[in-house]
């Protein structure tokens, strides 16, 4: 186990949906930078572009578990994703390729974010 998706997956993916097509694509895809990562307020979050869409990884230490809040701006996430707890092809870039945050956070256990699912407007 040496990514932030294997740490994830050990752990059921922390109440998170995979969708194998999704998780394909999402291997196919690279970062032309390197992503940001950081350890602020309490939180380490990692931040980076991939094609055109921001994708967002938060994650809060709470005693040995770690609560984690994904965003992502494509479309997929803001119209499906974040209402049915499926990760999107970038979400699961950055996972698969991030070993800086898997590194930060290999000792806690993940768990869903406090996540409210928000009724469609």
């Amino acid at each position: 186990m040496n990514t932030f998706y294997e740490w994830l997956k050990a752990s059921n993916y922390a109440g998170f949906k995979i969708d194998q097509a999704r998780l394909k694509r999402a291997s196919d895809i690279r970062f032309t930078a390197q992503p940001n990562f950081e350890f602020t307020s309490g939180e380490y979050v990692l931040k980076t572009t991939l094609n055109t869409y921001t994708v967002l990884w938060e994650i809060t230490p709470r005693g040995d578990d770690a609560v984690i809040r994904p965003s992502c701006t494509c479309p997929d996430w803001a119209d499906r994703g974040r209402y049915t707890n499926t990760l999107c092809k970038h979400l699961l870039s950055a996972a698969l390729q991030n070993d800086n945050l898997f590194a930060a956070v290999i000792n806690l256990k993940p768990v869903s974010a406090d996540i409210v699912f928000p009724a469609k407007e």
